[in-house]
C-alpha cells in the first residue's frame, strides 16, 4: 500500500519543482561480465535526470541493456517515488547507463537506481565514494544478487571505499570456496556493508533517513490489520521452516551464520510484534525464512527449477483470474504481480549459476522460494 495514502506530504510536494535541480546526477555502478576466464568485475555509470513531464521513463544504455535491466529500472523509480511519497506523474526521467564493455544485464542495480531516484527527488547529492549493488523490492527491501567477490574486487579503481550489499550476503560460497565478503575487502582499503533497504542506504549515501524524519504518521485499521495477518503467516512459517532443521543437523561455517541470522530475525520480529510494528515483523521473518530455506537447500542440494517455475506459471494464471472490485484488489494484484515477476527474474538467474558451477546460485534460490511464498501470502488478502 502507498505511503502517500495516509501521509500528509501537501506542504513538501509544493517545494518539489524547486529542489529537482536542472542537471545530470551521477553515480558508479558495480557490475560484472564475462571473460574466458569467467566472470570479472566491471563499473559502469549511472546518470539520471528528472524534468517536469508526464511520468514517462526513458532508458538509455551504451551498450544495450537486456529487457529485464529496462523493467527493473521503471520498477526502481516507482519504488523511489514512493519511498519519497512523491506524485511522480508530473515529472519525466531519463536513465543514461554507459560502460566501457558488456556488462551482464539484469536488475542488480535496481538498488543503486531507486537510491539516486530518491535522492534527486529530494534535492540531495549521493556520496561519490559509496556503491550499492542489489535488487530492489516492495517495500524498499534490497533483494540479493550475484557476483559480489568480483564487484569489490574493482571497487578501488573506481575510487569506492564503501560497497552496501544485500543483508545476509557478507558469507558467499563459489566453487566450494566460502568467502566473508567484510574480511576479504579490509585489505583493498573497502569496507562492505549489508543494507536492508533502501533507507539505510539512504542514511549511508545522503545522510539521511525519512524513518527517522517523519514524525505523524496516521496508519488507517485496515492496513494494520493487513500486515498483523501478514506477520502472522510469515512468522508462523519461521516456526515450520526452522523444525524442519533437525537437531542432529551439522552445521558449517556457512550454515552456522544463516541461523545465528535468522535466529536473531526472529527475535527482532517478535520484539516488533510486542511493539505492533507488523510490517517490521513480517520484514525480519522474512529474512528469517530465506536463511532457513538456505540451510535446507545447502543440506541437500534440492533441485527443484521445474516445479518452481510451474508454480510460478500456475500462479500468475491464477492470478489473472481474480477479478479486481476495489482499490484494494488492485494494490494486491500490483505486490504479488511484482512478488512473481521478480521470482521469475531471479529463478533464471539461479538456473544460470547453476549451470555455471557457481554454488551462489543456492542463495538466489533460497531468496526465490520465500518470494513466491510471500506472494501467496499477499493473495489472501483479494476482497
Amino acid at each position: 500500500m502507498k505511503k502517500g495514502a495516509f501521509i500528509l506530504f501537501a506542504a513538501f510536494i509544493m517545494i518539489i519543482p524547486l529542489v529537482l535541480a536542472e542537471k545530470e546526477h551521477h553515480m558508479t555502478l558495480l557490475a560484472v561480465k564475462e571473460t574466458a576466464d569467467g566472470l570479472t568485475g566491471t563499473t559502469a555509470d549511472l546518470y539520471l535526470e528528472i524534468v517536469q513531464g508526464n511520468g514517462r521513463v526513458f532508458i538509455e544504455s551504451f551498450p544495450l541493456t537486456k529487457l529485464d535491466t529496462q523493467i527493473s529500472t521503471r520498477f526502481a523509480k516507482d519504488i523511489a517515488c514512493d519511498y519519497a511519497d512523491i506524485d511522480c506523474s508530473k515529472y519525466d526521467f531519463f536513465y543514461t547507463i554507459k560502460s566501457d564493455s558488456p556488462i551482464i544485464g539484469g536488475p542488480s542495480a535496481g538498488g543503486a537506481i531507486s537510491v539516486l531516484t530518491a535522492a534527486t527527488l529530494q534535492g540531495r547529492e549521493v556520496r561519490k565514494d559509496i556503491a550499492i549493488t542489489g535488487t530492489i523490492n516492495s517495500g524498499g527491501l534490497i533483494g540479493p544478487v550475484s557476483g559480489l567477490r568480483q564487484k569489490v574486487e574493482i571497487s578501488p579503481d573506481a575510487g569506492i571505499k564503501t560497497v552496501l550489499i544485500p543483508s545476509g550476503q557478507s558469507m558467499i560460497k563459489e566453487m566450494n570456496l566460502s568467502w566473508n565478503l567484510t574480511e576479504y575487502a579490509e585489505p583493498l582499503g573497502v569496507k562492505v556493508e549489508e543494507a536492508v533497504d533502501i533507507d539505510e542506504a539512504m542514511h549511508v549515501f545522503a545522510g539521511t533517513s525519512l524513518k527517522k524524519e517523519k514524525k505523524s504518521i496516521s496508519i488507517s485499521s485496515d492496513y494494520e490489520k493487513t500486515m498483523e495477518h501478514l506477520a502472522f503467516m510469515l512468522c508462523n512459517r519461521t516456526k515450520a521452516l526452522k523444525d524442519e532443521i533437525k537437531e542432529e543437523f551439522i552445521f558449517n561455517n556457512e550454515t552456522e551464520y544463516f541461523n545465528e541470522r535468522a535466529i536473531n530475525l526472529t527475535k527482532k520480529a517478535e520484539d516488533s510484534v510486542k511493539d505492533e510494528k507488523f510490517y517490521s515483523a513480517a520484514s525480519y521473518c522474512f529474512g528469517a525464512n530465506v536463511g532457513y530455506r538456505y540451510i535446507l537447500i545447502n543440506s541437500n542440494k534440492s533441485i527443484e527449477f521445474n516445479s518452481t517455475k510451474e508454480l510460478i506459471k500456475r500462479m500468475n494464471k491464477n492470478l489473472e483470474k481474480i477479478p479486481v472490485k476495489t482499490m484494494t484488489d488492485l494494490e494486491t494484484y500490483m505486490v504479488v504481480k511484482e512478488r512473481l515477476l521478480q521470482a521469475e527474474i531471479n529463478l533464471e538467474e539461479t538456473e544460470k549459476l547453476y549451470n555455471e558451477g557457481d554454488e551462489e546460485w543456492v542463495d538466489i534460490f533460497s531468496y526465490t522460494v520465500e518470494r513466491i511464498f510471500s506472494a501467496e501470502a499477499w493473495s489472501e488478502f483479494f476482497g
